[in-house]
């Protein structure tokens, strides 16, 4: 049987929030233009072991400017135990369009909101630093990602312990089949936060995006990812509103 704080370790990794807009992990170059706003909601379904999450997020975003868009995110444990997780807050620029690749630097800031003691969060602020890659050509759309996580540690002896730069890569493919349906298909690994592991699990996601018309996206996605001898798996559905 696995002991609590191996439960609790678990229940705070699917808290954090993914980089990406839902189903996918690997982040778009796109920004929705000044002065436009999008919700997003999503829920995800996690098993690993013989454990099971209910997870779910909350992404509200505004086009600050043409290129730069802020945003602010609200991750909640649907299961035992209940409450909310770290949140976090960002912003995407959009710094070159050069022949067909669209360039953006995403920043996200994550708080220390969690309740630790119930593995809701990581107890420590972190912040996300990426460059993102998007090419469009015909029917398919290619997104590359390359993320550096700066973590801060309060305590001396997690600071021996773990990583306090963690970096992860990424890229997925979307074919746009007709004005209605997408398909998608996400690879990617990263870099262990502790130091004496040197693992680097691929995680491989699928997943269609239906929309009934160009302000509303209704998604869903399974991801499998390999981790210390066992498998994740999560599968997700989501909705996403523009305005």
């Amino acid at each position: 049987m696995q002991s609590k704080s191996a439960i609790l370790l678990f229940s705070g990794l699917l808290i954090k929030s993914a980089f990406a807009a839902h189903p996918l992990s690997t982040e778009d170059a796109t920004v929705l233009g000044k002065s436009n706003q999008q919700i997003e909601v999503n829920t995800d379904r996690v098993s690993f072991r013989d454990q099971q999450e209910q997870v779910a997020a909350l992404t509200s975003t505004y086009g600050y400017s043409d290129d730069l868009d802020l945003f602010a995110n609200l991750p909640l444990n649907v299961s035992s135990p209940h409450g909310i997780g770290d949140v976090s807050i960002g912003s995407k620029w959009q710094f070159k369009d050069y022949q067909g690749h669209l360039l953006v630097f995403k920043t996200e800031l994550f708080l220390p909101t969690g309740d630790q003691q119930k593995g809701l969060g990581q107890g420590r602020r972190s912040i996300d630093l990426g460059l993102v890659d998007s090419y469009t050509r015909s029917a398919w759309t290619w997104h590359g990602n390359v993320v550096l996580t700066i973590n801060d540690y309060e305590h001396d002896v997690d600071r021996q312990m773990n990583r306090k730069l963690v970096w992860r890569a990424s890229s997925a493919v979307v074919y746009q089949a007709n004005a209605h349906w997408a398909l998608t298909a996400d690879t990617g690994f990263t870099q262990a936060d502790s130091r004496s592991d040197n693992s680097k699990p691929v995680y491989l996601l699928g997943g269609v995006i239906y929309s009934p018309s160009n302000t509303l996206d209704l998604d869903a996605g399974l991801r499998r990812q390999h981790i210390g001898g066992a498998t994740e798996t999560r599968f997700g559905i989501g909705l996403t509103q523009r305005y």
